[in-house]
């Protein structure tokens, strides 16, 4: 290719690797386990936190209910709303790196930093989950709208049902039997789950995720695709459509998630304020005119929370 000798022609050369390398990246898994919500500003309300509509008997009027707004919310919940953090990283470059040809040296950096900011979607949603049990004081996007960590075994009911509904769920063990018998124990929990208006939440689902460690992709693949499981049919492969997803990110060894895809509002909400965008600091920048060193950066601009608790379990084995 033509030697690299501007600062225009480095800026074009950085921007092309930085898309490439963008484009040839596997989709991340958060569209599969979180629901994306687009956002305008620094801090977004969760608007469909808490009690959803119910059908009553049409007598005289149809009952009209507003959006739920803080001051609604149980006694036991606080204001639900999530706050957007600013991601950045970035790399200089000599500008007689690019006179000299150290093109590999630079390709690796550029597309490196690509490699980082497309996946951080990823890093969020796990730090949230792996944080998923603890209080608010010590992450607080791991508190759901119901004022609860979003897992706990011990959710209030919100509307006129009462009493108390788990989402944290005891594992037997992490071998392919007792996974087979955790997953459909943790689909039956899902299934049993009511909103806050008493009805079942997931009622219907076909859809599911299971997000786990590499350390349990063996069982887990074998207790979703196999026909058979010591000598039972496995019906988890027969009447369910199963994803399952396995990130090193996730930091229990054993512990799995089961969440279901098919609903309007999962388990994690991911708020998506600025996608992963390439900035060059260059052209006209008194630090390239004095040192002839070229800075580039990949900025964003996001988070994710608790989102639905009723729609997502944990299986956990110590």
């Amino acid at each position: 290719m033509p030697a690299i000798n501007t600062p225009i022609e480095a800026r074009q050369y950085v921007s092309a690797l930085y898309a490439t390398a963008m484009h040839e990246q596997q989709a991340n898994w958060t569209a599969d386990v979180a629901t994306i919500i687009p956002s305008h500003a620094a801090r977004d309300i969760m608007p469909y936190a808490g009690n959803p509509p119910q059908l009553t008997e049409l007598v005289d009027s149809t009952e009209i209910k507003g959006l739920v707004t803080d001051d609604q919310l149980s006694a036991t919940a606080t204001p639900f709303h999530v706050d957007n953090r600013e991601f950045a990283v970035g790399i200089k470059v000599r500008r007689r790196d690019f006179e000299d040809d150290l093109l590999y040296m630079i390709k690796s950096r550029v597309s490196q930093m690509a490699i980082v900011s497309s996946r951080y979607n990823e890093k969020l949603i796990a730090t949230t989950i792996n944080n998923g049990t603890l209080g608010a004081s010590t992450y607080p996007q791991a508190k759901g709208y119901d004022g609860y960590t979003l897992f706990h075994v011990a959710h209030p009911a919100l509307g006129a049902e009462g009493g108390t509904q788990s989402n944290l769920l005891t594992g037997t063990g992490s071998t392919i039997t007792y996974v087979q018998v955790d997953l459909n124990t943790a689909l039956a929990a899902l299934m049993s789950i009511v909103a806050d208006n008493g009805e079942p939440y997931n009622e219907g689902f076909k859809k599911v995720f299971i997000l786990a460690p590499p350390t349990m992709r063996l069982p887990i693949d074998t207790a979703i695709r196999g026909t058979l499981i010591a000598t039972t049919s496995n019906l988890l492969a027969v009447d369910f459509d199963v994803k399952p997803i396995y990130s090193s990110r996730l930091t229990a060894d054993h512990s799995y998630y089961v969440g279901v895809m098919d609903v309007p509002d999962r388990g994690i909400t991911f708020i998506d304020r600025v996608p992963p965008t390439f900035e060059a600091l260059e052209i006209g920048s008194d630090e390239q005119w004095n040192t002839s060193v070229y800075k580039y950066r990949t900025r964003m601009r996001a988070e994710a929370a608790a989102g639905k608790w009723q729609s997502i379990v944990k299986v956990y084995n110590a």
